[in-house]
């Protein structure tokens, strides 16, 4: 075992921290709509932080760390040029406030309201299939990293039985991830995440400052300069990553383009966009997001820069033979590419700080474990069960449903771990598989909340488009013929592009069978105010839509505080945008050597974990808050018990 007595004792009392807020969260689910989004009772800063943890799993720590230390710091520059795009969306409310307004309980619902029960049913199988495709491989990467970290056997033997740990210590991981989702629905999932993400990130800056004192700036730069001698695939300079395999510029081209494509589609977390207290606070909770992820952002990406240092600084000689000795024994390539990092921490952190990281895994293992299970095995039956059945069920029976899908999730996320060979990085897997649903739904949500004459047809027609590519591109990949393989044997077209490609596909069949729809065969117009409950279809719970400049910032519901969040997130994003752009300028002028670009990043990182620190000792507090009115809420709210996400047709 790697890790000692204090090590094993820090995981083992945020477990039992986690297990007594869930039991005593328990009491609180009295409806559908408690165990499915918490009665819609959530407040800002709380949906911000869970949210968010539910998005951070350890299979995406994991991503990050492969994702860096392969690209180094030209995704950050990416992220300046992008993240405007990232902003204008959440301070518009663009998807959200309108689905919101929908009053529908998921997304699938909203799908029926726009098109028919029957596309509703065959979207809400494809975001299943697809869903549980994605998420089938996070308890292999987690129980591997848990694996090689904690030094865990690969194999028991009892008498003249032998079992290898690796199927155990899926089915323990997915046992306890269902048991926290089927417990306290989307209370206790809400609630525990959100005391996850408060715990990681203060790990994260223990972790920064313990880094920073290891490694000095001057090691760090000669390090990365070093390293980026090669034309075209500079660690620091991102004008020069071309040759960077995967990670190069298209690949964060094409995910800009999805991430505004695609917003409210993936249903990994849909139990968090329908759990705010109303449309503004889901709209605040988004711009809150801007602040709540630097921490865990600086981190993500400062840890593989460190271990690229370790790994090829000669200082580290000795530490660096330790860490390929461990590797040396991992067969799959792939995943011993996801070791790297990991390895290079174990090796490095103390005893008590090796505690405190596997605790942030497995914290980040469980939030992603319980959120996934509850939305897929949710989607099952609110959006192809009970369309199906024709009727709703009676309240019981529908949570006892409810719970039972969970359980099949983690069934066939079991065989999918234990029988799936993954040959690709972690991100292009999940853009992929993603892709299933998304390349499609994104034409299909935007269309329908937008556009009038969006059409049920072109809606099929852009669904089946979306995952027909997606698929074909997945089996492309797998099986590899010699005419889908470029010069290094590698796939012709890659996961991302064929991600992109679906997109592309999906939007242009849903326009154009949309329009041949309504103008051929005569079809009437959709009507949106009443779908919206807007102008005279409004009533007294609906909220006032705004136009023109200000649909991008204040409506009537923002507060001093809110415009002060709102000028905050902008000013940010605008800040690293104009720096973004002005280190464009300079590359191009001649400045921007590799040592200025090296010394830039480190400034960068120490800059945004004092900024994280500030921000992680708000979010407790907002969070809290928002914690303790969520409780009171739930104790004196009034349940309807047909609130259950069943559409009735008039």
């Amino acid at each position: 075992m790697n890790m000692n007595l204090l090590d094993w004792t820090i995981l083992a009392a945020l477990l039992a921290f986690l297990v007594t807020v869930l039991l005593g969260s328990r009491k609180f689910v009295r409806s559908s709509a408690d165990f499915l989004a918490a009665g819609r009772l959530g407040g800002r800063y709380l949906l911000s932080i869970s949210a968010g943890m539910s998005g951070v799993g350890a299979v995406t720590i994991i991503a990050a760390f492969e994702m860096n230390y392969a690209a180094g710091f030209s995704p950050v520059w990416w992220g300046f040029i992008t993240g405007i795009i990232g902003i204008i969306s959440a301070l518009s409310g663009w998807v959200l406030y309108r689905f919101r307004e929908t009053r529908a309980l998921t997304l699938a619902q909203f799908l029926e309201m726009r098109y028919s029960r029957k596309f509703r049913i065959f979207a809400g199988i494809l975001a299943w299939i697809s869903g549980v495709a994605n998420y089938g491989i996070f308890p292999a990467v987690s129980v591997r990293f848990f694996t090689y970290f904690c030094g865990i056997p690969s194999h028991w033997d009892l008498g003249f039985i032998t079992l290898p740990t690796f199927p155990l210590l899926v089915m323990l991981v997915l046992a306890l991830g269902v048991w926290f989702a089927t417990s306290g629905g989307q209370i206790a999932i809400m609630v525990t995440d959100f005391i996850q993400g408060m715990f990681c990130n203060v790990v994260f800056l223990v972790l920064l400052i313990f880094l920073f004192c290891v490694f000095n700036k001057e090691m760090l730069i000669s390090t990365l300069v070093s390293l980026s001698g090669t034309s075209g695939k500079s660690l620091v300079d991102p004008f020069q990553s071309n040759s960077i395999r995967d990670f190069n510029p298209w690949f964060f081209i094409i995910n800009t383009v999805a991430a505004f494509y695609s917003v409210g589609a993936w249903l990994g977390s849909q139990g968090f966009q329908v759990a705010a207290k109303s449309p503004h606070e889901q709209k605040m909770a988004g711009l809150l997001g801007t602040w709540r992820a630097i921490a865990q952002n600086m981190l993500f990406l400062f840890i593989p820069i460190c271990a690229l240092v370790v790994m090829n600084h000669v200082e580290f000689i000795p530490l660096s033979d330790q860490v390929h000795h461990v590797l040396d024994s991992v067969e799959n390539p792939q995943l011993r590419d996801q070791l790297v990092v990991p390895v290079v921490l174990l090796k490095l952190l103390p005893a008590g700080l090796i505690g405190l990281f596997a605790a942030v895994m497995f914290a980040a293992m469980l939030s992603t474990d319980n959120t996934y299970m509850h939305s897929w095995g949710s989607i099952m039956v609110q959006d192809i069960i009970m369309p199906l059945r024709g009727r709703p069920f009676a309240p019981e029976t529908h949570m006892k449903l409810l719970k039972l899908s969970i359980v099949f999730v983690g069934v066939v996320a079991f065989f999918i771990s234990n029988f799936y060979r993954q040959t690709q990085y972690i991100y292009l897997y999940c853009n992929i598989t993603g892709a299933i649903f998304m390349g499609g739904a994104g034409s299909v949500i935007i269309g329908g909340l937008y556009w009038k004459k969006g059409s049920t047809l072109g809606a099929w027609s852009a669904l089946t488009t979306g995952s027909v590519l997606a698929v074909g591109n997945i089996v492309l990949c797998s099986w590899l013929p010699a005419w889908f393989r470029n010069a290094e044997g590698r796939p012709l077209i890659n996961e991302q592009w064929g991600f992109g490609i679906s997109i592309a596909g999906a939007i242009g069949v849903y326009i154009l069978v949309s329009l041949l729809e309504r103008f051929v065969k005569h079809e009437p117009d959709f009507n949106l105010d009443e779908m919206l409950h807007r102008n005279r279809y409004a009533d007294s719970e609906s909220a006032h839509p705004v136009s023109g400049i200000r649909a991008l910032g204040f409506t009537e519901e923002f507060t001093t505080g809110d415009k002060f969040i709102f000028f905050a997130g902008l000013g940010w994003t605008i800040l690293w945008f104009i720096v973004g752009v002005a280190l464009a300028v300079l590359e191009y002028a001649g400045y921007m050597d590799a040592t200025r670009w090296a010394s830039f990043w480190i400034w960068y990182v120490i800059v945004g974990a004092v900024i994280g620190a500030i921000t992680t000792v708000i979010f407790l507090i907002g969070g809290t808050r928002d914690m303790i009115e969520l409780y009171h809420d739930l104790r004196n709210a009034r349940r309807d018990v047909h609130d259950d996400g069943w559409v009735e047709h008039h």
